[in-house]
């Protein structure tokens, strides 16, 4: 039934990279995108964001699979002060939250129209 799922390129054994907290408050902006291995509606936001990383290269997108990175996941939500959700985008200008959306709001276009006014250093 749920074919698609079993063509992605996550492999669940793999350990996911380190977090680098440092490094995402010191960005000029950066997206966090939590995603689940488990919800379809996450499936299909991570479609929405490799699209974006696609056609936007200079902006880093964080991905925290929630079921392998659940402490950074919560200690993401503290930081931010924003609840978890998954599927769940957070971008960020210098460490400071600029936008978050979940669920059916994570798409290329909001993405996209949030990073647009933000020009980045080159």
């Amino acid at each position: 039934m749920f074919k698609w799922l079993s063509k992605s390129n996550d492999n669940p054994a793999e350990a996911p990279p380190p977090f680098d907290f440092d490094a995402v408050q010191a960005a000029e902006i950066a997206v966090l995108f939590k995603h689940s291995q488990t919800c379809p509606v996450s499936w299909a936001a991570r479609k929405e964001v490799q699209r974006f990383s696609v056609s936007h290269p200079s902006v880093p997108v964080y991905t925290v699979t929630v079921q392998q990175q659940r402490q950074i996941s919560n200690q993401i939500a503290d930081w931010t002060g924003i609840c978890h959700e998954s599927p769940q985008i957070i971008v960020l200008r210098r460490g400071v939250v600029a936008y978050s959306a979940s669920h059916e709001d994570v798409t290329i276009e909001n993405l996209s129209d949030v990073i647009q006014p933000f020009p980045l250093s080159t």
